[in-house]
């Protein structure tokens, strides 16, 4: 093999890793909410539900913990809307920072709500990381942002609507 046949060999890889690279970008589009970086809804709907298979099937442990931050801005603060988007990023970070070390799956569940299912995760460990995540948000001092954060366990047979109502409520009792 010669120089020019194995120069022509390094750039067809070199074009092959390129668009194989470009493919899965174009699959995690799909997947990621583009302002906050995490995982979207349409992602999160079916993770839940793998994993809540998973659960029912072979009787492990799920945990879903539910972020709601909303944001109540004085009319001098300027543009609500770049406001608004600066702290769903800070938090999103925040909460993906918490799960570096779990294997907790991170997402932008709708308007200001963050989800995290934490598959594997017993209520102790779960409640641990929620206190975590409220503790960074509550440091970080994002003007105008009032924190809810709670987490339910999966029970056996339960649906998915059921398991989000019940961290709804909770949700909605919680608030710091």
């Amino acid at each position: 093999m010669g120089y020019p046949d194995m120069m022509r060999d390094i750039l067809a890889q070199s074009r092959r890793d390129a668009i194989a690279n470009r493919r899965k970008a174009l699959e995690n589009m799909s997947i990621v909410d583009r302002l906050t970086g995490l995982y979207n809804r349409e992602y999160f709907d079916l993770r839940l539900d793998e994993e809540m298979s998973r659960s029912r099937l072979y009787g492990n442990r799920l945990s879903l913990i539910l972020v709601g931050a909303g944001l109540s801005l004085r009319p001098d603060q300027g543009n609500e809307s770049r406001v608004s988007e600066k702290a769903m990023q800070i938090i999103a970070g925040i909460i993906s920072d918490c799960l570096t070390d779990t294997i907790g799956l991170a997402f932008y569940y709708d308007q200001g709500r963050f989800a995290v299912i934490m598959p594997e995760a017993g209520a102790q460990e779960t409640a641990s990381i929620v206190d975590h995540i409220r503790k960074r948000i509550l440091n970080e001092k994002i003007q105008g942002v009032t924190l809810r954060a709670d987490l339910v366990q999966y029970k056996d047979h339960e649906s998915i609507d059921e398991m989000i109502q019940a961290a709804d409520a909770a949700l909605s009792e919680n608030s710091v």
